[in-house]
């Protein structure tokens, strides 16, 4: 949609619903492809790339689309908590999203949030002991079968 303002005799251009720019300006990029240029700025893998712009993706549609500048901290606790809780997801893949969301309030819309103390954790999962089955068997023993029959 364009727009003249008479007054200035500039050609605006319609650019989101709550901001007019001046079309001799350099139209804003994209929220995705802003992510995209700070993660290549920072020399991140394309594997993170691809993980936090998939992660971003999927809050921003978690909330209906709207954007992430129009959400705040209690947004974020709810989408990670929806991810442990309805999800389901492990707590490294809780993590990722959560850094994802991280680095996109910090490092691209340079906004500080209040954070994250409600956020139900994924369980992470208990990690065996390796020594347990461990017995206190000789190296001959370890080297024969435990129920060898040596009698005949």
């Amino acid at each position: 949609m364009v727009v003249i303002n008479r007054s200035k005799q500039k050609i605006l251009t319609w650019v989101c619903p709550d901001r007019m720019q001046d079309s001799t300006q350099k139209p804003e990029a994209k929220l995705l492809d802003q992510v995209r240029g700070k993660i290549r700025l920072k020399h991140y893998s394309i594997r993170t790339e691809q993980a936090y712009v998939d992660w971003i993706k999927r809050f921003v549609l978690h909330f209906g689309k709207r954007h992430p500048r129009d959400l705040g901290a209690a947004e974020v606790e709810q989408f990670l908590t929806h991810l442990a809780v309805a999800g389901k997801v492990a707590a490294s893949t809780q993590n990722q999203a959560k850094s994802a969301l991280l680095f996109l309030y910090k490092e691209v819309l340079v906004l500080e949030l209040l954070w994250l103390d409600n956020v139900a954790q994924a369980k992470a999962p208990k990690r065996k002991d390796r020594n347990s089955k461990r017995t206190n068997r000789s190296i001959h023993d370890r080297r024969t079968p435990v129920n060898a029959n040596f009698l005949c």
